[in-house]
């Protein structure tokens, strides 16, 4: 009896012995105002946990993480909590690091107790059950807000904050509706048949473009309006009509192109050859405010940047002279530049230098050359740009920093030779900011 009773003892004084014991639950240290918090609510027997790290330095402020959640505090905000579904969307927005910044209220039910929310410095996570967490922000989120948050005809986000995919602009989707949003255009909300019949028309992308108006009433039933046209809804048959407008929207196509198609922008051994080039035509805006359709040939890595950027330049109503391939001027620079043509690829040394200039790559593009001129020194190309030195004198078609050519073309990771040190290139962007 004895010996049995040992044999069952024995292995479970050892279990015990392999066990963790009070002193290694925690290693981390809990402090400060987020330790004040962490205490105020429970400490490690509330929803938040034990510690799993230290306090941590993030962007604005400091930050802890625990088992069920974090908590972040900066001077102004204050420490607030961030747990749950709505912790794992803000994470993978990039946290504090984010558009979101850091949390100004805690997770917090949402009026209606169908969800939760948290706020931040830059913008607002909201979750419920049936559409998870998702972030609204900017101008998409005012707009939301002035239609009653969650408690609107819209409801809870259903998508965080989008990038549109060829026009440059954003939305979200909700449970009842959309809210899209471009520089042009601001937020505007599309609901019900009309945001059906908007999206069979290839939502943005299509000839409608953005829209421009909330859906409002009219005498037959509801209406929206696009900035290349109008949706009306009949509340009597049910039917939705789209009514065509003057301002033509952003059309494009992109095509591979041959040697033969580049008879003076590209010799043997250029650096790129023409099966990594593509040839773009797209629609810009001329001086007279007419819709044009333009050429430039760019490196096939860059179509898609390209054709956000000048999306967003067309739906700004940006004169642009005319665009057309170099191979029109003899591949002449000088010539190009001369005619104020807005040009891309053309294999030719840097001004001034030996080495390639990025338009050899197909991944700079030079706009409205006249308005917006190369500066060394006392050198001005083309000359005609003197005219335009005193960037401070506003004009058509003058690119200056901030506008909506600059900020189009930053959106997509290219900079502008306007910023240069030695030298200005007001005309010049390109991918690697030579």
């Amino acid at each position: 009896m004895r010996a049995s009773f040992l044999a069952r003892l024995v292995p479970a004084v050892l279990l015990l012995a392999l066990l963790p014991g009070p002193a290694a639950a925690e290693t981390c240290r809990v402090y400060g105002a987020i330790g004040n918090y962490w205490t105020s609510i429970g400490g490690g027997q509330s929803f938040l946990g034990p510690c799993l790290t230290d306090e941590l330095s993030v962007p604005g402020g400091r930050g802890q993480h625990f088992r069920g959640g974090s908590v972040y505090w900066s001077p102004s905000t204050g420490a607030r909590n961030v747990h749950g579904e709505i912790r794992a969307a803000y994470d993978a927005a990039g946290g504090p690091a984010s558009r979101l910044w850091l949390p100004t209220t805690h997770e917090t039910p949402t009026p209606n107790r169908l969800g939760a929310f948290n706020h931040f410095a830059g913008g607002s996570i909201y979750w419920s059950p049936g559409t998870g967490a998702h972030a609204v922000v900017g101008a998409i989120r005012e707009r939301w807000a002035a239609q009653g948050w969650e408690n609107g005809g819209l409801r809870f986000p259903t998508t965080s904050e989008l990038a549109t995919p060829v026009k440059f602009g954003a939305f979200n989707h909700f449970v009842g509706g959309s809210i899209y949003w471009s520089p042009g255009t601001g937020a505007h909300v599309v609901v019900g048949a009309i945001r059906e019949r908007w999206a069979a028309q290839g939502w943005e992308s299509g000839a409608l473009g953005f829209p421009v108006t909330d859906e409002y009433r009219v005498d037959a039933g509801a209406r929206s309006d696009f900035s290349g046209g109008s949706i009306t809804w009949d509340a009597r048959t049910g039917q939705t009509t789209v009514l065509p407008g003057p301002r033509p929207s952003f059309t494009f196509s992109v095509q591979p192109v041959a040697a033969g198609d580049l008879p003076a922008s590209y010799r043997a051994g250029c650096p790129v050859p023409p099966q990594d080039l593509r040839l773009l035509r797209m629609s810009h805006v001329d001086f007279s405010g007419a819709n044009r359709t333009g050429e430039v040939v760019v490196h096939a890595d860059q179509v898609l940047r390209l054709l956000k950027v000048f999306a967003r330049v067309h739906e700004a109503r940006f004169p642009i002279a005319r665009m057309e391939r170099v191979d029109v001027f003899g591949g002449s620079d000088d010539a190009s530049m001369e005619a104020n043509n807005t040009s891309a690829f053309n294999c030719r040394r840097v001004t001034g230098g030996t080495a390639w200039s990025e338009h050899s790559y197909g991944r700079a593009v030079d706009v409205n050359p006249v308005q917006n001129p190369y500066v060394s020194g006392s050198t001005v190309l083309p000359e005609a740009g003197r005219a335009y030195l005193d960037r401070s004198n506003r004009r058509p078609g003058m690119i200056v920093a901030g506008d909506v050519v600059v900020q189009s073309f930053a959106a997509e990771q290219w900079g502008w030779g306007g910023t240069w040190t030695s030298s200005r290139d007001y005309q010049h962007f390109s991918r690697s900011g030579r």
